[in-house]
Protein backbone atom coordinates (compact mmCIF):
# COMPACT_ATOMS: atom_id res chain seq x y z
CA UNK A 1 0.00 0.00 0.00
CA UNK A 2 1.11 3.77 -0.30
CA UNK A 3 2.31 4.74 3.00
CA UNK A 4 1.89 8.48 3.66
CA UNK A 5 2.50 10.75 6.88
CA UNK A 6 3.74 13.57 8.83
CA UNK A 7 7.12 14.42 10.47
CA UNK A 8 6.55 15.89 14.07
CA UNK A 9 4.88 19.16 13.82
CA UNK A 10 5.70 22.66 13.98
CA UNK A 11 6.02 24.33 17.42
CA UNK A 12 3.96 27.96 16.98
CA UNK A 13 5.15 31.24 16.95
CA UNK A 14 8.24 30.82 14.11
CA UNK A 15 10.36 29.06 17.38
CA UNK A 16 11.19 25.78 15.39
CA UNK A 17 9.38 24.68 12.14
CA UNK A 18 9.36 20.53 12.43
CA UNK A 19 6.23 20.37 10.23
CA UNK A 20 6.90 18.15 7.03
CA UNK A 21 5.70 14.92 5.07
CA UNK A 22 7.47 11.58 4.60
CA UNK A 23 7.01 7.98 3.07
CA UNK A 24 7.75 6.31 6.19
CA UNK A 25 5.11 6.37 8.67
CA UNK A 26 5.35 4.90 12.52
CA UNK A 27 1.78 4.62 13.98
CA UNK A 28 1.06 4.74 17.35
CA UNK A 29 -0.72 0.71 18.71
CA UNK A 30 -4.00 3.15 17.99
CA UNK A 31 -4.64 2.81 14.58
CA UNK A 32 -4.61 -1.35 14.25
CA UNK A 33 -7.69 -1.26 16.04
CA UNK A 34 -9.66 1.12 13.96
CA UNK A 35 -9.41 -1.49 10.97
CA UNK A 36 -10.77 -3.85 13.23
CA UNK A 37 -13.59 -1.79 14.51
CA UNK A 38 -14.64 -1.46 10.91
CA UNK A 39 -13.56 -5.20 9.80
CA UNK A 40 -10.66 -4.44 8.10
CA UNK A 41 -8.05 -6.45 7.52
CA UNK A 42 -6.34 -6.82 11.06
CA UNK A 43 -3.20 -8.67 9.34
CA UNK A 44 -2.48 -6.18 6.75
CA UNK A 45 -2.93 -3.62 9.70
CA UNK A 46 0.04 -5.11 11.53
CA UNK A 47 2.17 -5.35 8.59
CA UNK A 48 1.96 -1.63 8.03
CA UNK A 49 2.32 -0.79 11.70
CA UNK A 50 5.69 -2.93 11.77
CA UNK A 51 6.82 -2.02 8.25
CA UNK A 52 6.27 1.18 9.13
CA UNK A 53 8.04 1.67 12.11
CA UNK A 54 10.97 0.13 10.61
CA UNK A 55 10.94 2.30 7.74
CA UNK A 56 10.43 5.56 10.00
CA UNK A 57 14.12 5.04 11.95
CA UNK A 58 15.54 5.34 8.38
CA UNK A 59 13.51 8.23 6.57
CA UNK A 60 12.50 9.98 9.40
CA UNK A 61 15.85 11.45 10.63
CA UNK A 62 16.86 12.13 6.62
CA UNK A 63 13.92 14.14 5.66
CA UNK A 64 14.16 15.71 9.44
CA UNK A 65 17.26 17.58 7.77
CA UNK A 66 15.30 19.05 4.81
CA UNK A 67 12.19 20.08 6.50
CA UNK A 68 14.12 22.13 9.17
CA UNK A 69 16.49 23.91 6.53
CA UNK A 70 18.00 26.80 8.49
CA UNK A 71 15.25 26.99 11.06
CA UNK A 72 16.73 27.40 15.04
CA UNK A 73 18.18 24.37 16.10
CA UNK A 74 19.21 22.64 12.80
CA UNK A 75 23.01 23.83 13.31
CA UNK A 76 22.52 20.95 16.24
CA UNK A 77 20.35 18.40 14.44
CA UNK A 78 22.66 15.54 13.52
CA UNK A 79 20.86 12.45 11.25
CA UNK A 80 22.85 10.00 12.19
CA UNK A 81 22.57 10.47 15.49
CA UNK A 82 18.68 10.47 15.58
CA UNK A 83 18.66 7.67 13.50
CA UNK A 84 21.17 6.10 16.14
CA UNK A 85 18.49 6.85 19.20
CA UNK A 86 15.53 5.79 17.06
CA UNK A 87 17.09 2.44 16.06
CA UNK A 88 17.93 2.33 20.27
CA UNK A 89 14.50 2.65 21.27
CA UNK A 90 12.41 1.28 18.33
CA UNK A 91 14.05 -1.48 16.42
CA UNK A 92 16.11 -2.68 19.56
CA UNK A 93 12.58 -3.20 21.94
CA UNK A 94 11.35 -4.65 19.03
CA UNK A 95 13.48 -7.47 18.21
CA UNK A 96 13.91 -8.10 21.93
CA UNK A 97 10.43 -8.22 22.33
CA UNK A 98 10.33 -10.82 19.29
CA UNK A 99 13.06 -12.65 20.68
CA UNK A 100 11.49 -13.50 24.34
CA UNK A 101 8.67 -14.42 22.81
CA UNK A 102 10.34 -17.03 20.66
CA UNK A 103 12.47 -18.18 23.09
CA UNK A 104 10.81 -18.13 26.55
CA UNK A 105 7.84 -20.41 26.57
CA UNK A 106 4.65 -19.40 27.72
CA UNK A 107 5.02 -15.11 26.98
CA UNK A 108 2.97 -15.05 23.86
CA UNK A 109 -0.17 -16.91 26.00
CA UNK A 110 0.66 -14.37 28.77
CA UNK A 111 1.22 -11.11 26.77
CA UNK A 112 -1.85 -11.96 24.97
CA UNK A 113 -4.14 -12.57 28.34
CA UNK A 114 -2.77 -9.26 29.41
CA UNK A 115 -3.02 -7.15 25.89
CA UNK A 116 -5.11 -4.21 27.09
CA UNK A 117 -3.01 -3.60 30.93
CA UNK A 118 0.39 -3.73 28.33
CA UNK A 119 -1.67 -1.33 26.23
CA UNK A 120 -2.51 1.12 28.89
CA UNK A 121 0.86 0.58 30.16
CA UNK A 122 2.54 1.15 26.98
CA UNK A 123 0.07 4.73 26.38
CA UNK A 124 0.83 5.37 29.87
CA UNK A 125 4.69 5.55 29.48
CA UNK A 126 4.29 7.04 26.60
CA UNK A 127 2.25 10.50 27.97
CA UNK A 128 5.05 10.88 30.61
CA UNK A 129 7.60 12.49 27.49
CA UNK A 130 4.92 15.02 26.52
CA UNK A 131 4.34 16.42 30.09
CA UNK A 132 8.10 16.37 30.22
CA UNK A 133 8.63 18.80 27.55
CA UNK A 134 5.45 20.81 29.19
CA UNK A 135 6.86 21.20 32.28
CA UNK A 136 10.32 22.77 30.46
CA UNK A 137 8.15 24.91 28.49
CA UNK A 138 6.10 26.43 31.58
CA UNK A 139 9.63 26.49 33.48
CA UNK A 140 11.14 28.65 30.13
CA UNK A 141 8.14 30.96 30.76
CA UNK A 142 6.68 30.29 26.82
CA UNK A 143 2.93 31.41 26.03
CA UNK A 144 1.47 28.64 25.61
CA UNK A 145 -2.48 29.33 25.33
CA UNK A 146 -5.90 27.88 24.02
CA UNK A 147 -4.87 29.32 20.86
CA UNK A 148 -2.13 27.29 20.38
CA UNK A 149 -3.86 23.91 21.14
CA UNK A 150 -6.41 25.05 19.13
CA UNK A 151 -4.42 25.54 15.88
CA UNK A 152 -2.12 22.31 16.42
CA UNK A 153 -5.48 20.36 16.39
CA UNK A 154 -6.82 22.22 13.57
CA UNK A 155 -3.48 21.75 11.40
CA UNK A 156 -3.42 18.05 12.31
CA UNK A 157 -6.90 17.58 11.05
CA UNK A 158 -5.94 19.36 8.15
CA UNK A 159 -3.22 17.32 7.36
CA UNK A 160 -5.35 13.93 8.29
CA UNK A 161 -7.86 14.49 5.87
CA UNK A 162 -5.19 15.42 2.99
CA UNK A 163 -4.33 11.74 3.67
CA UNK A 164 -7.42 9.97 3.97
CA UNK A 165 -8.19 11.79 0.73
CA UNK A 166 -5.20 10.75 -1.11
CA UNK A 167 -5.61 6.99 0.38
CA UNK A 168 -9.24 6.72 -0.59
CA UNK A 169 -8.60 8.06 -4.39
CA UNK A 170 -5.52 5.55 -4.47
CA UNK A 171 -6.47 2.69 -2.94
CA UNK A 172 -10.16 3.30 -5.37
CA UNK A 173 -7.40 2.01 -8.10
CA UNK A 174 -5.99 -0.99 -6.75
CA UNK A 175 -7.96 -4.28 -6.36
CA UNK A 176 -6.50 -5.92 -3.41
CA UNK A 177 -8.41 -9.01 -3.88
CA UNK A 178 -9.92 -11.56 -6.07
CA UNK A 179 -11.09 -13.57 -3.08
CA UNK A 180 -14.73 -11.69 -2.52
CA UNK A 181 -15.64 -7.99 -2.15
CA UNK A 182 -15.64 -8.45 1.40
CA UNK A 183 -11.62 -9.02 1.52
CA UNK A 184 -10.91 -6.33 -1.11
CA UNK A 185 -13.19 -3.98 1.57
CA UNK A 186 -11.38 -5.17 4.22
CA UNK A 187 -7.74 -5.03 2.97
CA UNK A 188 -8.61 -1.41 1.82
CA UNK A 189 -9.96 0.30 4.79
CA UNK A 190 -6.92 -1.53 6.72
CA UNK A 191 -5.05 0.58 4.37
CA UNK A 192 -6.60 3.73 4.03
CA UNK A 193 -6.80 3.86 7.87
CA UNK A 194 -3.40 2.74 8.82
CA UNK A 195 -1.59 4.83 6.08
CA UNK A 196 -3.52 8.32 7.09
CA UNK A 197 -2.97 7.96 10.56
CA UNK A 198 -0.12 9.87 12.17
CA UNK A 199 2.72 8.78 14.33
CA UNK A 200 2.95 9.54 17.91
CA UNK A 201 5.58 7.26 19.17
CA UNK A 202 8.21 7.92 16.79
CA UNK A 203 6.61 11.96 16.92
CA UNK A 204 7.59 11.93 20.41
CA UNK A 205 10.60 9.94 20.06
CA UNK A 206 12.00 12.28 17.46
CA UNK A 207 11.30 15.38 19.83
CA UNK A 208 13.59 13.47 22.46
CA UNK A 209 16.17 13.06 20.69
CA UNK A 210 15.97 16.89 19.58
CA UNK A 211 14.79 18.20 23.09
CA UNK A 212 18.65 19.51 23.78
CA UNK A 213 19.23 21.49 20.66
CA UNK A 214 15.33 22.72 20.88
CA UNK A 215 15.33 23.69 24.93
CA UNK A 216 11.57 24.30 26.02
CA UNK A 217 10.67 25.43 22.11
CA UNK A 218 10.80 21.61 21.87
CA UNK A 219 7.69 21.43 23.77
CA UNK A 220 5.44 23.10 21.14
CA UNK A 221 6.16 19.98 18.49
CA UNK A 222 5.13 17.68 21.37
CA UNK A 223 1.76 18.89 21.89
CA UNK A 224 1.31 19.76 18.32
CA UNK A 225 1.87 16.14 18.17
CA UNK A 226 -0.47 14.99 21.12
CA UNK A 227 -2.75 17.16 20.14
CA UNK A 228 -2.95 16.31 16.39
CA UNK A 229 -3.23 12.41 17.52
CA UNK A 230 -6.16 13.19 19.37
CA UNK A 231 -8.05 14.62 16.80
CA UNK A 232 -7.25 12.28 14.46
CA UNK A 233 -8.32 9.66 16.40
CA UNK A 234 -11.58 11.16 17.26
CA UNK A 235 -12.57 11.77 13.99
CA UNK A 236 -11.14 8.12 12.42
CA UNK A 237 -13.78 6.83 15.13
CA UNK A 238 -16.78 8.62 13.31
CA UNK A 239 -15.46 7.62 10.33
CA UNK A 240 -15.47 3.88 11.24
CA UNK A 241 -19.08 4.51 13.08
CA UNK A 242 -20.27 5.82 9.47
CA UNK A 243 -18.69 3.11 8.09
CA UNK A 244 -20.47 0.11 9.92
CA UNK A 245 -23.87 2.26 9.61
CA UNK A 246 -23.37 2.05 6.03
CA UNK A 247 -22.48 -1.82 5.82
CA UNK A 248 -25.63 -2.06 8.31
CA UNK A 249 -28.07 -0.43 5.84
CA UNK A 250 -26.21 -2.38 2.62
CA UNK A 251 -26.92 -5.52 4.62
CA UNK A 252 -30.21 -4.81 5.37
CA UNK A 253 -31.14 -3.71 1.97
CA UNK A 254 -30.20 -7.24 0.98
CA UNK A 255 -32.12 -9.16 3.38
CA UNK A 256 -35.13 -7.32 2.45
CA UNK A 257 -34.37 -7.95 -1.26
CA UNK A 258 -34.11 -11.72 -0.83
Amino acid sequence: GVVLTQAPAACPGGKVVLRGSTLGRAPSPLPARHPQAVRGNAAVALMLTVSSNLLSVLSVPLLLRWVLGSAAGAASFSPLAICLGLARTVVAPLLAGVAVQLAVPGVPAWRAARRRQLSYLSAGLLAFIPWMQISRAAAGRLPLGPGTLASAAATGLGIHLVFLATNVALTSLIRFSTISAVADRGIRRAVILCSSQKTLPIAIAVIGQLGEGLGPGAAYAAIACVAAHLIQTVFDSGLVSWWLRRDAAALEAETRAV
